[in-house]
């Protein structure tokens, strides 16, 4: 009996995850952190040779800086972000830089007297025993560092993701005494004193009156950037009505972002390459109200309940090339314009930068450029639901129309398509596969 078959997608996740999620960090630069109210800021300088990393804490009064404390940090080079009171006695810092989720000072806590407390993400949020007992059984407990948190949320090389679509404040007011964590993978708050640095046992009291604030809290921050992906998760989990509206309108985001994916052979043969485009907010929004609804989400990627999406394959006169310039498809409501030109704004848009999207492989150690087909694989995923004709571009000749959602004009050497296939879109479901022939040169 195989008992590695009781996790059938840990390793393949870890696979996908980490290379796919490869990290670039630069050096860690001076970083300024304001309290609520802007009140007080705190400077972080990052260690240097000589000099540990240090907090500097500044009292702000009509422009000028009173210096209040200052306080050595735990980090090896830098934190990577951090959280003021608004009385300005407090400094709480995450992570490390280079390795988000690893160390012993993932979330470290200071005043005028240096630091109260510091803790790794298994003090505070230990991963479930569930999870643990499992790997236990299957992989053995020398895996229990490095795997035990990889169901609960993203990871890529250097870091853990932990404190993704969570939200932070200090609690109560202009003089708090807690610090509100919510760990949105763990569905529950954590809390520390502010006396002490301690942790201390949320009750249901709390819980409650901590709630209520990060729900306003989160419409505050979204009325002021409706971007805020956190608030606006916070405010999918509390399941109020009159919220729904706000993340119902991400569905209709026309921020469409390009990537691929692509698979080679040993001998680096291109197997298979495809264009993608998607919205990370109708992403998100579907998967909010997905939640919201008790709908199925299978494990999956870019699966939608309140979307759908289009897929196919656009069919040019030769083989296009990394200088070749940008691809584009549009999906345009039945019944919308048919000039040769591409429209502008869309709600739906994919646009692939040859000189950056395209294949590669390895050989004896060095990366080298594949060569694509004539019959190149696209998908546009979270597309509203409706009936749609599928125009492209290739903005084969400079001057390029570029990457930008805007009208697109082809010139001479351009290649258009005429055929403009219909696609019908239905909620959770991907289209038919459908071909678009774009193959007609601009004179």
């Amino acid at each position: 009996m195989h008992r590695f078959h009781m996790l059938p997608g840990l390793v393949c996740s870890l696979f996908i995850i980490t290379s796919a999620r490869a990290d670039q960090w630069a050096s860690p630069t001076r970083e300024e952190f304001f309290s609520e109210g802007s009140n007080f800021v705190a400077v972080i300088q990052p260690a240097t040779k000589a000099d540990g990393a240090k907090a500097t804490m500044h009292k702000l009064t009509g422009g000028e800086r009173t210096k209040v404390w200052e306080a050595n940090l735990s980090n090896e080079a830098s934190p990577v972000s951090a959280s003021v009171s608004p009385d300005g006695r407090h400094l709480v810092t995450f992570d490390n830089w280079h390795r988000v989720g690893y160390g012993d000072d993932i979330v470290a806590i200071y005043d005028a007297n240096g630091q109260l407390a510091k803790y790794s993400l298994e003090e505070f949020a230990p991963p479930p025993v569930a999870i643990t007992n499992e790997l236990s059984v299957v992989m053995g407990t020398n895996y229990l560092p490095r795997m035990a948190y990889f169901r609960l949320f993203s990871h890529s090389i250097s870091s853990r993701w932990w404190k993704k679509d969570s939200i932070h404040f200090f609690f109560p007011g202009r003089e708090p005494e807690f610090f509100c964590l919510w760990l949105d993978w763990d569905q529950r708050w954590v809390g520390w004193s502010l006396s002490n640095g301690s942790l201390i046992q949320v009750s249901e009291k709390q819980a409650s009156h901590w709630t209520a604030e990060g729900r306003r809290r989160s419409l505050q921050q979204i009325e002021s950037n409706p971007d805020d992906a956190d608030a606006m998760n916070f405010l999918g989990r509390r399941h109020v009505g009159a919220d729904r509206p706000l993340i119902e309108a991400w569905l209709k985001d026309t921020q469409f972002f390009s990537s691929y994916s692509h698979s080679s052979t040993k001998d680096d043969e291109l197997t298979r390459f495809v264009f993608k485009s998607y919205s990370t907010k109708r992403q998100k929004a579907d998967e909010m109200l997905s939640r919201w609804d008790g709908l199925a989400s299978p494990d999956r990627s870019y699966h939608y309940n309140f979307l759908g999406s289009v897929q196919g394959v656009l069919r040019l006169p030769a083989p296009p090339g990394r200088s070749d310039g940008y691809l584009r498809i549009q999906l345009l409501p039945e019944g919308a314009s048919s000039s040769t030109g591409l429209a502008a704004p869309v709600e739906h848009q994919l646009i692939a930068d040859l000189a950056v999207h395209s294949p590669r492989g390895f050989r004896e150690g060095r990366m080298h450029h594949l060569s694509l087909s004539t019959n190149v694989e696209f998908a546009i995923y979270g597309v509203t639901p409706g009936s749609y004709r599928v125009k492209a571009v290739w903005d084969k000749h400079t001057p390029f129309c570029g990457s930008t959602n805007s009208a697109c004009a082809p010139g001479k050497g351009d290649v258009i398509s005429t055929n403009l296939p219909l696609v019908i879109v239905r909620k959770g479901n991907a289209a038919p596969s459908v071909t678009v022939d774009c193959k007609t040169l601009v004179e």
